[in-house]
């Protein structure tokens, strides 16, 4: 039987996950947002590389996913995308605003938003902020204290890829607590030991996609490029 996963570095993930971002059409810094979040995301047993390509092949097949209009209701925004709203730009757009929203007593939303996890994830890097996220069947509560709490009816829900409505508050919208499957800050802090301790278990046909978008970025060379310092050098005195 063969084997069809291997072991990536968390440093390898973050380099080529970035760069594929970039090769699918993302600038530079919403392609570290959304590695950011697909490392943190790995902490919820999903694999880095299959959401990675998920989400980049599904930009680079609608780049119109990454083409947001924002909706001010009152105290709240809401996001769009012309071709419902990729992860890769949904994420990094609520957790930019979602401290503005917050400090006026507000909230964001994202609609049509794939894989949602992403979402959270992303809110989850930029630091501990009071708030709660919705999405169908699943609720993630951030504390005041950087407590994590995640509950939904069960894994398919918390690491489904979408697309649904998800949300952004100090309160739930849904009364109803989802419940069946739970992770808290002390699930998500042993695995993020594990990763560095032991790297990221990826998908070998994922992580392949993931290496192949991040080809778009490399430059042929030519006698031009290597006499204007591109490549290695023969001798190493950097």
């Amino acid at each position: 039987m063969t084997n069809n996963t291997l072991t990536v570095s968390l440093n390898e993930v973050s380099f080529f996950v970035t760069r594929a971002a970039v090769g699918a059409g993302a600038p530079f810094g919403v392609a570290e947002d959304f590695t950011k979040a697909v490392m943190w995301a790995s902490r919820c047993g999903i694999d880095p590389a299959v959401v990675a390509l998920a989400c980049l092949s599904r930009l680079d097949a609608s780049p119109g996913s990454g083409r947001m209009t924002m909706i001010e209701e009152g105290a709240s925004k809401i996001f769009e995308g012309q071709d419902g709203l990729s992860a890769v730009f949904g994420g990094t757009a609520l957790s930019d605003f979602w401290r503005l929203a917050a400090d006026d007593g507000g909230s964001v939303m994202a609609r049509d938003l794939s894989h949602p996890l992403m979402a959270a994830a992303a809110l989850a890097v930029v630091g501990p902020a009071p708030a709660v996220v919705e999405w169908p069947n699943v609720r993630v509560t951030f504390g005041k204290d950087g407590s994590i709490d995640m509950m939904a009816r069960d894994a398919d829900a918390l690491l489904g890829k979408g697309p649904v409505d998800i949300s952004v508050g100090v309160e739930p919208v849904n009364e109803e607590l989802p419940t069946g499957y739970a992770l808290t800050a002390g699930d998500l802090e042993a695995a993020a030991k594990k990763g560095v301790d032991e790297g990221l278990t990826v998908n070998v046909d994922a992580w392949a996609g993931v290496v192949s978008l991040f080809r778009r970025c490399l430059v042929p060379s030519s006698e031009q490029s290597r006499m204007s310092g591109a490549g290695a050098g023969l001798v190493d005195t950097d």
